[in-house]
């Protein structure tokens, strides 16, 4: 609909994760899509206030992706692929940009450990761009070392600071 010229801001589309549908003998799967169409009422507004509540509710809390040591690749649970859903949303619906910061704990060289930074967030914004959202509407930096949320001394608190933020602004 958006290539015929319609403004994506005036179509809603709602997303459902469901890891146990399954394809047919063929390999085919029946069914996962369905629509409606609608013309913009006085309920749109409450689902405008329901996606901006969602939209501020991410800034409040981002999604925050944690990595072993050395690595910058992860499998994503389904609670973190909703988030990025509601992430998509936002910025196909309100413009928002999206900020991705790659952190790593102080274990080796700082420089490494920034270029490691780096990766991580380079995965979660590949992810983003695989999930739809334009490359051009996210930043991915790396602090590296720099900005420890925990205690670098312990492996529990190095844990904690490997890790790959993700918000929209």
């Amino acid at each position: 609909m958006v290539s015929k010229g319609i403004s994506s801001k005036l179509i809603n589309t709602f997303g459902k994760l469901n890891d146990e549908m399954a394809p047919d003998a063929n390999g085919i799967f029946h069914g996962p899509l369905g629509f409606d169409i609608f013309t913009r009422s006085e309920d749109s507004s409450s689902s405008d206030e329901a996606l901006a509540k969602a939209c501020e509710a991410i800034k409040a809390n981002p999604l925050v992706l944690h990595f072993n040591t050395g690595q910058a690749s992860i499998n994503l649970t389904a609670e973190q692929r909703q988030k990025i859903a509601d992430i998509s949303r936002c910025v196909d619906k309100l413009g928002a940009k999206v900020q991705v910061v790659g952190h790593t704990d102080n274990t080796g060289n700082a420089d490494n450990n920034m270029v490691l930074g780096q990766n991580r967030a380079d995965f979660a914004k590949k992810y983003l761009v695989n999930n739809g959202i334009l490359s051009n509407n996210i930043n991915a930096t790396s602090k590296g070392p720099n900005e420890p949320i925990a205690d670098n001394a312990t492996d529990e608190g190095k844990a904690k600071n490997r890790r790959t933020v993700v918000t929209i602004n």
